[in-house]
């Protein structure tokens, strides 16, 4: 299916390459912590440790306002991250990062 986000999703996908540049970075500073960086295979970045356990990222670019839940049931967000906890198990980690804050606030352990 055709996408006509134009320039909003070249920005996003930029923000997105840059997140995962960074994790690469934060790869060669710490490799005995890090086994692999990858870009849009089961999130838009996924981080391999070498404890085995898996740091899946949706990265989002949203620059006009907060996101909220709506947001990011919407943009399928929390879909990818059930899918994706299925598959690997609920004892990676699953984060959201974005350019922007958010109107809610959740913790939760592993």
């Amino acid at each position: 299916q055709a996408d006509d986000g134009g320039g909003d999703n070249i920005s996003g996908i930029d923000y997105q390459f840059h997140f995962a540049a960074q994790k690469c970075l934060e790869m060669l500073a710490h490799p005995n912590k890090y086994e692999f960086v990858s870009s849009e295979t089961h999130e838009d970045v996924v981080v391999r440790l070498k404890s085995g356990f898996y740091e899946f990222y949706q990265v989002k670019l949203k620059s006009s306002e907060q996101w909220d839940l709506s947001d990011l049931k919407s943009r399928g967000v929390w879909k990818n991250f059930i899918r994706v906890r299925e598959e690997f198990g609920p004892n990676n980690s699953f984060w959201f990062v974005s350019d922007q804050t958010a109107k809610f606030s959740t913790q939760r352990g592993r």
